[in-house]
Protein backbone atom coordinates (compact mmCIF):
# COMPACT_ATOMS: atom_id res chain seq x y z
CA UNK A 1 0.00 0.00 0.00
CA UNK A 2 1.19 4.11 -1.03
CA UNK A 3 1.64 6.67 1.25
CA UNK A 4 1.90 9.64 -0.18
CA UNK A 5 2.84 11.05 3.25
CA UNK A 6 5.78 9.62 3.96
CA UNK A 7 9.33 11.26 2.83
CA UNK A 8 11.85 8.64 2.82
CA UNK A 9 15.60 10.07 3.98
CA UNK A 10 18.87 8.80 3.81
CA UNK A 11 22.03 9.16 5.98
CA UNK A 12 23.60 11.76 3.21
CA UNK A 13 20.25 14.15 3.24
CA UNK A 14 19.85 17.68 5.68
CA UNK A 15 16.87 19.18 6.07
CA UNK A 16 16.28 21.97 3.30
CA UNK A 17 17.96 25.57 3.92
CA UNK A 18 14.95 27.69 3.98
CA UNK A 19 14.92 31.25 5.76
CA UNK A 20 12.74 30.05 8.80
CA UNK A 21 11.17 33.24 10.62
CA UNK A 22 8.04 31.97 12.41
CA UNK A 23 8.27 30.42 15.88
CA UNK A 24 5.73 27.64 17.21
CA UNK A 25 5.46 27.24 20.75
CA UNK A 26 4.01 23.78 22.12
CA UNK A 27 4.09 22.35 25.92
CA UNK A 28 4.73 18.87 26.01
CA UNK A 29 4.59 16.59 28.85
CA UNK A 30 7.81 14.85 29.88
CA UNK A 31 6.87 11.43 28.76
CA UNK A 32 5.92 12.73 25.21
CA UNK A 33 9.39 14.37 25.41
CA UNK A 34 11.11 11.12 25.93
CA UNK A 35 9.24 9.95 23.12
CA UNK A 36 10.01 12.34 20.97
CA UNK A 37 13.92 12.12 21.55
CA UNK A 38 13.60 8.33 21.02
CA UNK A 39 12.07 8.28 17.68
CA UNK A 40 15.03 10.66 17.11
CA UNK A 41 17.39 8.41 18.10
CA UNK A 42 15.91 5.83 16.42
CA UNK A 43 16.16 7.68 12.70
CA UNK A 44 19.37 9.25 13.51
CA UNK A 45 18.27 12.67 13.99
CA UNK A 46 19.41 15.27 16.65
CA UNK A 47 17.92 18.60 15.49
CA UNK A 48 14.82 18.79 17.40
CA UNK A 49 13.13 21.29 15.07
CA UNK A 50 14.08 19.51 12.24
CA UNK A 51 12.35 16.73 13.11
CA UNK A 52 9.25 18.29 14.29
CA UNK A 53 9.00 20.31 11.01
CA UNK A 54 9.53 17.22 9.07
CA UNK A 55 7.24 15.19 11.17
CA UNK A 56 4.50 18.04 10.78
CA UNK A 57 4.84 19.35 7.28
CA UNK A 58 5.42 15.40 5.55
CA UNK A 59 3.37 13.24 8.16
CA UNK A 60 6.50 10.72 8.90
CA UNK A 61 10.14 10.03 8.56
CA UNK A 62 11.47 6.82 7.31
CA UNK A 63 14.92 6.12 7.13
CA UNK A 64 15.75 4.15 4.50
CA UNK A 65 18.98 1.98 5.08
CA UNK A 66 19.01 -0.80 1.99
CA UNK A 67 22.54 -2.90 1.43
CA UNK A 68 21.49 -2.36 -2.08
CA UNK A 69 21.74 1.10 -1.75
CA UNK A 70 25.55 1.04 -0.78
CA UNK A 71 26.57 -1.51 -3.55
CA UNK A 72 25.00 0.87 -6.51
CA UNK A 73 27.12 3.73 -4.89
CA UNK A 74 30.20 1.15 -4.81
CA UNK A 75 29.55 0.07 -8.63
CA UNK A 76 29.00 3.87 -9.50
CA UNK A 77 32.56 4.27 -7.81
CA UNK A 78 33.89 1.69 -9.72
CA UNK A 79 32.24 2.78 -12.94
CA UNK A 80 33.63 6.00 -12.92
CA UNK A 81 37.26 4.82 -12.20
CA UNK A 82 36.94 2.44 -15.18
CA UNK A 83 35.94 5.48 -17.75
CA UNK A 84 38.45 7.93 -16.73
CA UNK A 85 40.39 5.11 -17.08
CA UNK A 86 39.46 4.56 -20.54
CA UNK A 87 39.09 7.98 -21.53
CA UNK A 88 43.01 8.70 -20.69
CA UNK A 89 44.01 5.77 -22.57
CA UNK A 90 41.74 7.13 -25.60
CA UNK A 91 43.08 10.55 -25.09
CA UNK A 92 46.40 9.73 -24.78
CA UNK A 93 46.31 8.21 -28.40
CA UNK A 94 45.61 4.20 -26.80
CA UNK A 95 42.61 2.44 -27.89
CA UNK A 96 39.34 1.15 -26.44
CA UNK A 97 39.59 -2.33 -26.08
CA UNK A 98 36.37 -4.42 -26.84
CA UNK A 99 36.94 -6.09 -23.23
CA UNK A 100 36.86 -2.94 -21.38
CA UNK A 101 34.15 -2.03 -23.19
CA UNK A 102 31.77 -5.17 -22.56
CA UNK A 103 32.96 -4.98 -18.69
CA UNK A 104 31.61 -1.52 -18.63
CA UNK A 105 28.38 -2.21 -19.59
CA UNK A 106 28.04 -5.73 -17.55
CA UNK A 107 28.41 -2.80 -14.89
CA UNK A 108 25.78 -0.81 -16.03
CA UNK A 109 23.52 -3.79 -16.60
CA UNK A 110 24.36 -4.97 -12.56
CA UNK A 111 23.73 -1.47 -11.50
CA UNK A 112 20.17 -1.29 -13.55
CA UNK A 113 19.10 -4.55 -11.41
CA UNK A 114 20.26 -3.36 -8.07
CA UNK A 115 18.49 0.05 -8.65
CA UNK A 116 15.36 -1.97 -10.15
CA UNK A 117 15.31 -4.03 -7.05
CA UNK A 118 15.48 -0.70 -4.82
CA UNK A 119 12.34 0.82 -6.64
CA UNK A 120 10.58 -2.33 -6.05
CA UNK A 121 10.99 -2.23 -2.25
CA UNK A 122 10.39 1.53 -2.18
CA UNK A 123 7.26 0.86 -4.15
CA UNK A 124 5.32 -0.96 -1.27
CA UNK A 125 5.33 2.03 0.97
Amino acid sequence: MKNKNMVFITDDQTPEKMKKTEALYVKISPEEKAKIERNMALIGITNISAFVRRMCLDGGIYKVNLPEIQEVSRLLNIMGNNVNQLTRRVNGGGHAYREDVAHLNVQVTECRTILGDIMAKLAKY
